[in-house]
């Protein structure tokens, strides 16, 4: 009878996962994955499929297609580049942004992402969008103010570096400091109708933004900047039952998280260094991984990047290891 009632919640969940993901997301390449050319820079956002720059700041495109390049070297590749170092939430690639300037000289200097929709929103329905977004570690600011403008005409202002002037649909307005893991954001409204252009960014000025001083004279700036992948717009709900995925890990012999632990069925877990290289595997959920690598020794505190394999869908994220 367990047996049954386990396999009968399985499926029911599988059945539930499978109908959320099969929504039609009304944003062309959400993840930046298609591309024009691989970027030769980071503010080349024209390399990626679909996305334009709807003003004259400068947002950035990185891609795993970059290559790797020797160790102080800079770049626009994925997970290593010019200015931090991030795995993409979903795929190999991901967009950037400015959202706030402590400078005097470039007050309320913005940097956004357009797109347009697969399609224009319908009048009196309700939409709901989400995204993943992750602050840039070398950078001395973090804010809130990350959300979405929707309008029917293309905004192109070439002369313009500030903040734009359109209708904001969404905000996040919580001050986002994770560097190391990606943070969703979501939300929903009701169309006017005929909405048909997407803009991503902070669309309030200096005074209207929160921001927290997170260190002092990194190599970033004097500003706050994020990273943001996999983003979604359409009718059904962002999935907030979503698998339970860990991003921090204690291998302290405390008795407590001292494993790391996958709370569903998968067919294969792999976990690489900062190097790309393997330290751990799994298949068929034989083990858990308890902090050492291949040879069995510790392996040192750090941020380490993981894969998972089930039979329908792949998972990659980050996990901090600290003893």
């Amino acid at each position: 009878m367990k047996l049954f009632a386990y396999i009968l919640i399985t499926t029911c969940f599988l059945v539930y996962f499978y109908s959320v993901n099969i929504a039609q997301n009304l944003v062309p390449n959400p993840s930046f994955e298609d591309t024009v050319n691989c970027p030769s820079g980071t503010a080349e956002l024209t390399a990626t499929a679909q996305w334009f720059n709807p003003t004259a700041a400068s947002p950035d495109y990185y891609n795993a297609c970059f290559g790797v390049l020797p160790p102080g070297s800079f770049g626009a590749g994925v997970p290593a580049n010019d200015w931090g170092y991030q795995y993409a939430q979903d795929g190999n690639a991901y967009a950037g942004f400015v959202t706030f300037v402590s400078d005097s000289i470039l007050s309320d200097y913005r940097e956004y992402i357009e797109v347009k929709l697969i399609h224009p929103l319908t009048s009196s329905s309700r939409y709901y969008w989400c995204m993943y977004v992750s602050l840039l570690d070398s950078v001395d600011y973090a804010t809130n103010n990350i959300g979405i403008s929707l309008s029917d005409t293309l905004i192109n202002n070439s002369t313009s570096q500030t903040v734009l002037n359109t209708n904001v649909y969404g905000n996040n307005n919580q001050v986002i400091t994770d560097n190391i893991n990606w943070t969703k954001i979501n939300g929903s409204f009701i169309a006017n109708g005929g909405e048909e252009y997407l803009r991503i960014g902070n669309f309030f000025n200096d005074i209207q933004t929160s921001v927290i001083q997170i260190q002092q004279n990194d190599r970033g700036g004097p500003s706050g900047y994020y990273y943001v992948d996999n983003v979604y717009l359409g009718e059904t709900p962002c999935d907030d039952t979503e698998i339970n995925l860990p991003n921090v890990f204690t291998p302290n012999n405390d008795g407590i998280n001292d494993e790391f632990l996958i709370n569903f069925p998968y067919e294969r877990l792999v976990i690489y260094n900062r190097w790309g290289q393997i330290i751990f595997e799994s298949k068929k959920e034989k083990k858990n991984w308890n902090g050492k690598n291949i040879n069995g020794k510790d392996v040192p505190e750090g941020t380490y990047f993981y894969i998972i394999t089930t039979k329908d869908n792949t998972y990659k994220k980050t996990l901090l290891l600290t003893r």
